[in-house]
């Protein structure tokens, strides 16, 4: 499957991992998936607090 989107690799503890498959499963989402929409909403409430 062709992709436009950057490939990172992150290092986390097993333990956020597990938490973010919790997650991502409640919202029947990937890991990967759930990790770009946190990513957004982080980064969207950051820029709002600059405003």
């Amino acid at each position: 499957m062709a992709t436009d989107k950057a490939r990172i690799t992150v290092y986390l503890p097993q333990e956020l991992k597990d938490r973010l498959a919790v997650i991502a499963e409640k919202d029947k989402r990937s890991v990967s998936v759930m990790i770009e929409i946190l990513i957004l909403e982080a980064l969207e409430a950051r820029d709002k607090g600059k405003a």
